[in-house]
């Protein structure tokens, strides 16, 4: 695969601020946007609450979906991994710090988990990817590039 695709999905990735993320409680799929932060690996990082349905179905099933997306121009990443606790603190603190900026950057509202009680109990989950495909539509491009398929 070409290293400049590569590179115009991370930077995607990284540009962006919200996606979804997809879970599974029994046999039923489960959706929520949250805001979230990348790394050069393409993994996500996302807080939630630990009273949340995500945070509930990831302790039963780890294997998420999630995606990301751009109307103007045409962008998209499409990926499935493996949803992991967070419990290094420094990285936790590292992470959750830059979610606030995330979640709060240039908005009227703050985003809903940065008026909570941290107490409570708030996780950090990093979602390593198995599966990640990138589609980028824009510029009459029309390309579609799975990047990573990580079968094992």
């Amino acid at each position: 695969m070409n290293d400049k695709i590569k590179t115009e999905a991370l930077e995607f990735m990284m540009s962006q601020k919200g996606g979804v993320v997809s879970t599974l409680s029994g046999d039923q799929p489960e959706s929520a946007f949250v805001f979230y932060d990348a790394d050069e690996n393409f993994s996500i990082y996302f807080p939630t609450v630990i009273t949340s349905r995500k945070h509930q179905n990831i302790k039963i099933n780890n294997k998420v979906s999630f995606t990301i997306s751009s109307v103007k121009p045409p962008r998209t990443i499409q990926m499935n991994g493996i949803a992991e606790e967070v419990t290094d603190k420094d990285v936790t603190e590292n992470a959750l710090g830059n979610y606030i900026d995330i979640a709060t950057d240039e908005m009227r509202n703050k985003a809903p988990i940065t008026k909570l009680n941290w107490k409570d109990g708030v996780v950090l989950y990093r979602v390593k990817p198995t599966w990640l495909k990138w589609s980028d539509y824009s510029d009459a491009k029309e390309e579609s590039v799975i990047i990573i398929d990580d079968k094992s």
